[in-house]
């Protein structure tokens, strides 16, 4: 019985120091790149690169994270209201609109984190 408790707690701590150790590397990371960006000439030192190398837009995830889960929570409790809800949602909203919030959401969980890895694979096999 001990032993399961001592490895529940042992993969606790041991997950929480790796998470920490990963914080640390990406802390290490930006300010090698801030410094690179500062030396260099030829780049535009940008703000936009500092901030998606530190990852800024995880407010924005979890904002429309919440946006899609609220619904399916609130499912549970008054189905009614919630298919009332999106029948008229579906009724009023224009095209647009919705191509728009499409757009918008595939960009910040789709392209953006996908751009990361592209970059990463192109300047790795021009190596």
């Amino acid at each position: 019985m001990f032993g399961a408790i001592f490895t529940g707690v042992s993969d606790i701590v041991s997950g929480w120091f790796s998470l920490k150790k990963s914080q640390l590397q990406t802390q290490r990371d930006i300010e090698a790149n801030k410094s690179r960006l500062a030396l260099s000439t030829e780049s535009n030192n940008s703000a936009w690169e500092m901030a998606d190398l530190a990852n800024s837009d995880k407010w924005l995830k979890r904002i429309l994270t919440a946006l899609i889960i609220w619904p399916i929570i609130h499912c549970n409790f008054d189905a009614a209201a919630v298919a009332q809800y999106f029948s008229a949602l579906a009724n009023s909203i224009p095209g647009w609109w919705l191509s728009l919030f499409i757009l918008i959401f595939s960009n910040v969980f789709g392209i953006s984190p996908m751009r990361n890895s592209i970059l990463s694979i192109i300047a790795a096999a021009k190596k």
